[in-house]
């Protein structure tokens, strides 16, 4: 599984090397951003296929920034280790604050994905330079600790006074072509403050830069209401992706599928005991990849295995088909590893009494053509273990292989 490291003010030139060049024009993709909101949205990066990706956790849930990628940066293999370590943590690979830009490429990159762009969080961007007289409503104690970092040298901080008095400051953070500006708050009793501090920021900051960001309004209707005063260029868009795999969209329950000495169909109560049984022989399960027992996280009892599988399919994370020869159970079939790409992942286990008589063959060819034909998947892949011959032949029978390493042998089914 990846390693984030939490967003600091140590490490924030780290992730400068990337922002400082970022093209997304959003204010999420910015230190100060990050840091001013951490608390909201306890942000981690790591650095993935020469990209910065960042994993926020928003109410409990884990959403992605889309990677930013470096001079060197693969977009496509940072997308891939994303949805490669949600798979391994069984959490859906959501991106989030998707630049407009970058719509298109996740439009294409899956099959089935709901998208939406709130209102509410959607960025003000004005072309330079441009009067208006807005105001910012940043929560003061936040303000205060961004202001002790005025002299890093990503962030830029003005301020107007009267006398010695000050009566307006701002502190911005340039990003590509873009100034987000993170603050900015003038005393109302000076008519006229606000546009003539956003002003003269833009004149003394604004060189290079085309947009100047506002930040969204957070659905605040006074904030809202100012920043509209500004007459912004556009409303930047934020998109969000959540991809969804072929089990959501086509599978209501598990069908039963007929070969011509097999039923394949859903567990039943009464097939526990011997469920159980399957699950539980250590040395046929030997080359099965998996520890049953050890992805419980608790003691095993009667209906353990049972439930996980049903709990699987009722989140649409697998789908768990008895093998059943004359009704009995003698093994079971799993798709599973939906990667939201139109790829699964399959795998086959047959009772060790019924081995040598081809059972296990016919039952996965069976589940590889009916997700491949009847939910849509473009293609099945599959594994084993160099010294597994037995799985070697099968899947040499029913599949392509695609390659090796020094543990497995892999292999594909495709459309």
């Amino acid at each position: 599984m990846l390693e984030f490291k939490p967003v600091t003010k140590q490490e924030a030139p780290r992730l400068r090397r990337y922002y400082q060049t970022c093209d997304f024009g959003l204010c999420e993709y910015s230190v100060g951003t990050k840091l001013m909101w951490k608390a909201a949205l306890h942000p981690a990066w790591a650095e993935i296929a020469g990209c910065l990706v960042v994993r926020n956790e928003i109410d409990g849930q884990v959403v992605f920034d889309y990677p930013v990628p470096g001079p060197e940066g693969d977009e496509d293999a940072a997308l891939e280790t994303i949805e490669n370590d949600c798979l391994e943590r069984g959490i859906p690979p959501v991106i989030s604050v998707v630049p407009e830009c970058r719509a298109a490429k996740l439009l294409g990159r899956y099959p089935y994905v709901r998208v939406s762009d709130v209102r509410t969080w959607r960025d003000y961007e004005a072309e330079f330079p441009k009067e208006s007289n807005a105001k910012a409503k940043n929560e003061l104690e936040l303000a205060k600790k961004m202001l002790k970092m005025t002299g890093k040298p990503y962030f830029f901080t003005g301020g107007m006074f009267d006398g010695e008095k000050l009566i307006a400051l701002s502190l911005a953070e340039k990003c590509g072509d873009t100034l987000i500006i993170h603050i900015e708050k003038a005393l109302y009793s000076y008519t006229g403050v606000y546009p003539t501090l956003v002003q003269a920021f833009a004149d003394a900051f604004g060189d290079g830069c085309q947009w100047i960001n506002r930040e969204d309004d957070a659905a605040d209707k006074g904030l809202r209401t100012s920043k509209l005063q500004y007459g912004p260029a556009k409303l930047a868009p934020k998109y969000r992706f959540d991809p969804q795999n072929e089990l959501l969209n086509h599978v209501q329950a598990i069908p039963e599928l007929k070969t011509e000495r097999l039923t394949l169909s859903a567990l039943a109560e009464a097939d526990i005991p011997a469920y159980n049984a399957l699950v539980l022989d250590a040395d046929r399960n030997r080359w099965w990849g998996y520890d049953d027992v050890g992805g419980l996280g608790g003691p095993v009892e009667e209906r353990s295995f049972f439930d996980v599988a049903r709990r699987d399919f009722e989140n649409r994370q697998a789908v768990n088909f008895a093998v059943r020869l004359d009704g009995k159970l003698i093994g079971e079939a799993v798709l599973y590893r939906f990667d939201c790409r139109g790829g699964a992942e399959l795998g086959c286990r047959i009772d060790k009494a019924y081995a040598g008589n081809s059972y296990g063959t016919e039952a996965f060819a069976a589940v590889a053509e009916w997700g491949l034909y009847k939910i849509h998947l473009s293609r099945v892949v599959a594994k084993c273990y160099k010294e597994n011959q037995a799985s070697y032949k099968m899947l040499s029978a029913c599949m392509r292989k695609k390659g090796e390493d020094d543990t497995f042998f892999y292999f594909e089914k495709l459309v």
